[in-house]
């Protein structure tokens, strides 16, 4: 799932599929996350309106324009959701924390085995004979996303000097 959206109405649009498809399903994708600051000093003021989705091949360009470590998020979500929404929510929440840009440290899924119906023995008698039969446990396993990026920072002056596809978009007033 692509999350990295450049125009604010798409994302509206997007959130708006999403509310609409929960509601039909009865389930959505949640996830959680936590931030770690790098340092006390860096500034925490929101600067952009999501932080843009950035690999490692573009620190080199991040950092030219004056881009500083900013801190790490962890995250972690519901077996409905996936490494997409992961992604998603962690473009939000950056923001928020004054991030402008997000990297992949690693991201992956935990796998859980959960008993859907316990095991049972059944015994028939027929005549003098009985017929015992066991049913085994039947397990299924289930799947939750988690990851943890790296967040930077490149100050609004300086985002003239990345490239179009690397340039956040200022938050939006209310």
């Amino acid at each position: 799932m692509k999350t990295n959206f450049r125009n604010p109405s798409q994302q509206r649009i997007a959130s708006a599929l999403l509310l609409a498809c929960a509601s039909l399903t009865g389930c959505a994708g949640e996830v959680w996350t936590s931030y770690t600051p790098h340092s006390s000093t860096i500034p925490r003021n929101q600067v952009a309106y999501f932080a843009v989705n950035a690999y490692d091949g573009d620190i080199p360009t991040l950092v030219q324009a004056g881009g500083i470590s900013h801190g790490t998020i962890e995250a972690s979500g519901n077996q409905y959701a996936d490494l997409g929404d992961l992604r998603h929510q962690i473009q939000w929440d950056a923001a928020e924390q004054g991030a402008t840009h997000v990297i992949k440290a690693k991201a992956g899924y935990d796998y859980s085995q959960v008993m859907i119906s316990a095991g049972r023995a059944t015994t028939t008698v027929v005549g003098n004979s009985a017929y015992t039969r066991y049913q085994p446990p039947t397990y299924a396993t289930i799947s939750y996303p988690e990851g943890v990026f790296i967040t930077l920072r490149v100050e609004p002056k300086d985002w003239e000097k990345l490239p179009p596809q690397l340039r956040p978009l200022p938050p939006r007033k209310n």
